[in-house]
């Protein structure tokens, strides 16, 4: 089966090049695959890594290969070795040293009977592997934590391909001048461990396997978004933070994400705001009179959400934990003008289904949006009427709902340091038929998503807005839409991704051609 050489992974950030450099991957032959990585240090793209699978030793090994790369994609150091069957998840590096996390284990991506399957599992010696190799290729340290993998047995007489997974999976970040972090979830603990940068073990803590949504690090301290969900929580809420603080290993002050009268809370952002260099989160605060309606319109257009929020962690304890609050319900707290109690936008006509959050250099809040509007189911109204006399068909018609939504434009709504709320702009685009407001999102043709990029030398934010047909970039300081991109132009699908500071990586998928070249361009 062919692999493509550009992995995801490449393509969500990548560095400056001249106006004219391109690079060009194509699809490598039967028998190999490639993954491209970025090599992240921080926030910040320092360099690229690809990671080969080359011929079988035996049933069990593989030879490897690793290039190293620059931020120009120039090779500057290669790695060969042989090893039991691998699966890069996740590069970092710090000080000119690299960590890479593998999962180990044979029973992926192979194909077994039944018998086969049972006595591989019973023997299989599965791993989370770490190895730390400098830019010239060497490798300093290898070291592997046996890990409980979930296992779906294949059905009788059927050949085995998976799933065979983490809980979580491995995640890197560099910790600055100390070595790295390292997260993952097996079927019997969540697992933090930390290494300097010789490759040797410094701190092992573990907790229980639950769903964590979020791991971030902020110099010294590493911290976590726990995911608890049960019969009296909403579904979209229920997050605990905690975290540690990897100088001294001890454990740093947590919160449940809640607001003072207990509605839990939706996480939107949980990042480094760009101005402080601190943690954020951000996201909306749920009603919990209509939470049942999650991932629905009707959800939206009954007010699911009360408002939105921020909360800021300035330092190690707990009276660093500051948290905003604004709301529109106009239950307990004063109504916002323009703003209806169900979170209804009376300037543009629209309900707010908010997707994503970010911080600029100034302290503000902005919250990216699909708009979303409703009508009345008419022939449904009018069918459950007319069938009144038989009881039981209406209330079958009625089941489904007597109103309808669908997805219209994109909007960008500013939260700022006064806990004001409004709408900055909406972006024209596509609009989706309606659907039965019940209806989850999935059942929409089209939903917009949003990304941002950052520029710290002019201090700049831009937001990219994936419409269904074009990419826009947008200038939040200019408040502008400073480009245009379609996405399909004949053989063409043309795709924008974060890269280096003030910069964005154009992806030209050739489907005629089997390619993909990308280029660097400034905004």
């Amino acid at each position: 089966m062919k692999k493509i050489v550009l992995a995801a992974a490449l393509l969500l950030s990548l560095p400056l090049f001249t106006p004219a450099q391109k690079k060009v991957f194509k699809e490598v032959s039967d028998g190999m695959s490639s993954t491209t990585m970025p090599i992240m240090q921080g926030k910040s793209l320092v360099g690229y890594l690809a990671f080969t699978k080359l011929e079988k030793i035996n049933a069990d090994s593989f030879h490897y290969k690793i290039n190293i790369m620059d931020e120009n994609l120039n090779d500057i150091g290669t790695v060969l070795f042989s090893e039991k069957k691998l699966f890069l998840q996740s590069v970092a590096i710090e000080q000119d040293v690299l960590c890479l996390g593998y999962l180990q284990s044979n029973l992926i991506e192979s194909d077994y009977s039944r018998r086969e399957y049972r006595k591989k599992k019973d023997t299989e010696d599965e791993n989370v592997l770490t190895q730390f190799v400098d830019l010239s290729g060497k490798i300093i340290a290898t070291n592997r934590i046996k890990v409980e993998i979930e296992h779906t047995p294949p059905m009788i007489d059927a050949q085995h391909r998976g799933p065979v997974k983490l809980k979580r999976e491995i995640e890197l970040h560099n910790i600055s001048q100390k070595g790295f972090a390292l997260f993952y979830s097996d079927e019997r603990n969540a697992s933090l461990v930390t290494y300097n940068t010789r490759g040797e073990q410094t701190w092992h803590t573990s907790f229980l396997p639950e769903i964590y949504s979020h791991m971030l690090v902020c110099g010294y301290a590493v911290y976590f978004l726990k995911w608890n969900t049960d019969n009296q929580t909403p579904y979209e809420g229920g997050y605990e933070l905690f975290g540690y603080n990897t100088l001294n290993n001890t454990k740093l002050p947590g919160m449940k994400l809640n607001d003072d009268q207990g509605n839990a809370l939706k996480v939107l952002a949980f990042d480094v705001d760009p101005g402080t260099g601190r943690p954020y989160i951000a996201g909306n605060i749920i009603n919990k009179r209509y939470s049942q309606f999650w991932f629905t319109g009707k959800g939206i257009i009954k007010g699911m959400y009360s408002g939105v929020f921020t909360i800021y962690i300035d330092g190690p304890s707990k009276s660093d934990i500051h948290e905003q609050y604004t709301y529109w319900n106009g239950m307990e707290h004063p109504l916002i003008p323009g703003i209806s109690r169900k979170g209804y936008f009376e300037d543009a006509e629209t309900y707010a289904r908010m997707s994503s959050a970010f911080r600029d250099y100034d302290g503000n809040t902005y919250f990216a949006a699909s708009g979303m509007v409703k009508s009345p189911r008419w022939g449904c109204i009018a069918s459950s009427i007319i069938t009144a006399p038989l009881i039981l068909p209406p209330l079958i018609i009625l089941n489904t709902g007597t109103e309808k939504t669908k997805f219209t434009d994109g909007l960008l709504l500013k939260l700022d340091k006064e806990g004001k709320l409004s709408i900055v702009t909406t972006f024209p685009g596509y609009h989706t038929g309606y659907r039965p407001a019940r209806m989850f999102y999935s059942e929409y043709s089209y939903i917009r998503k949003f990304n941002t990029v950052a520029d710290a030398d002019t201090k700049t934010t831009y937001l990219i807005d994936y419409d269904k047909k074009k990419i826009l970039i947008y200038n939040v300081a200019q408040n502008k839409v400073v480009r245009t991109i379609q996405r399909k132009d004949g053989d063409i699908t043309t795709t924008v991704y974060p890269a280096k500071e003030g910069h964005i990586m154009v992806s030209e998928y050739n489907e005629k051609e089997k390619s993909t070249t990308v280029s660097i361009e400034s905004l």
